[in-house]
């Protein structure tokens, strides 16, 4: 049995950082997700690595009141796409039953979109040259709007 309440951190979490439609990178994101929290809980996982996902501190104070069921949020602006709702709904359900593939093959550990490069895969941006130069590595899931990476950090001898 799927918890709702996880389901609806997965939608809440992908809507805050990648938005819609962007499926490779809700794959991705919630990969990462789900082997965070095999050390601990999916709500722990998401908040620890998605600080700016707090309660107090969301971009879009609709996102807070997104569940599993789908309802229109009372605080959202305009027309509430449900079916875009249900559809990430359905996505999570998949993801954490296994019937979703990592798309980073349980490489990335994390991901920023101010890493992303400007034009996918022929820049990297200022932000991601620092990741690189701090030890991390990058890693490839595809076309994304998003820059993943491995944050266990290459130590040189």
């Amino acid at each position: 049995m799927i918890d709702p309440a996880a389901v609806a951190l997965l939608v809440r979490m992908w809507l805050s950082e990648s938005g819609w439609d962007s499926a490779r990178d809700h794959a991705a994101q919630g990969s990462i997700m789900v082997a965070a929290a095999e050390k601990s809980d999916l709500r722990t996982a998401i908040h620890r690595r998605v600080d700016r996902f707090s309660l107090a501190n969301v971009r879009h104070p609709w996102l807070v009141e997104i569940d599993s069921s789908c309802r229109a949020p009372i605080l959202y602006p305009g027309k509430w796409p449900v079916e875009k709702c249900r559809i990430l709904v359905d996505r999570a359900i998949d993801l954490l039953q296994g019937r979703i593939a990592d798309p980073c093959r349980g490489k990335a550990t994390g991901w920023r979109a101010k890493w992303a490069p400007k034009l996918h895969g022929k820049r990297k941006s200022k932000a991601l040259r620092k990741a690189l130069k701090k030890g991390y590595t990058r890693v490839w899931c595809g076309r994304t709007n998003n820059a993943y990476v491995n944050e266990k950090r290459n130590r040189k001898p």
